[in-house]
């Protein structure tokens, strides 16, 4: 009795098969996401009127805008004081957008009217209208609508949180104990983001 030989396919013949088997399960797997997947499109975001513009060699602008003079009074007499050379640059920069609606943005001890900080920013400039309104960072960067319409924002100093917490929030997310002020690292990198997602 012969024997019946079987024939196998030829290498080009396996591929094509094996191709078309592939491509039968990639439309099923398309088909199949497509039900289930739900796409959000949206617009992006214009910023053609947005105009950034960044004033450096005033300093950090920080807490400590006067010297102490005699008996621990604060000199605020010398034109050299930051806190002075910070009232005459928003001052500037007020003037040069009279007619505008202009907020500043500082730091909660110098934005708020009760506040009993020396020559706080907002109290020189709102009493001789060159702002229409003060806010703090952090306290007012979010959720807040009393800034809507605002033309034009100036802000004082960095927004930097308590460097304490955010050791503390590093050490609770990674377990790695960090010093503060020491802004190197991983742990330096996750501040400055948080720095500049405040700005931002």
């Amino acid at each position: 009795m012969p024997r019946s030989l079987t024939r196998f396919p030829s290498q080009t013949a396996r591929q094509k098969i094996v191709n078309e088997i592939e491509a039968k399960i990639d439309s099923l797997r398309r088909t199949h996401a497509q039900q289930h997947i739900f796409k959000v499109i949206g617009e992006d975001t214009s910023y053609k009127n947005l105009k950034i513009t960044v004033v450096s060699g005033v300093g950090k602008c920080g807490h400590q805008r006067f010297s102490k003079g005699k008996k621990g009074k604060l000199n605020t007499d010398s034109e050299f004081a930051l806190g002075n050379r910070i009232v005459n640059l928003v001052k500037a920069i007020a003037e040069q957008n009279s007619g505008k609606k202009i907020a500043v943005f500082d730091h909660k001890a110098f934005a708020d009217n009760d506040s009993k900080t020396v020559n706080p920013v907002d109290l020189e400039l709102e009493k001789q209208g060159l702002i229409h309104q003060t806010a703090a960072h952090f306290r007012d960067s979010r959720r807040i609508n009393r800034l809507t319409g605002t033309e034009v924002l100036i802000r004082v100093g960095r927004a930097i949180a308590n460097l304490g917490e955010l050791a503390a929030t590093w050490q609770a997310m990674t377990g790695e104990i960090v010093n503060p002020t020491d802004l190197f690292g991983e742990y330096g990198a996750w501040v400055k983001r948080k720095i500049v997602s405040e700005d931002i």
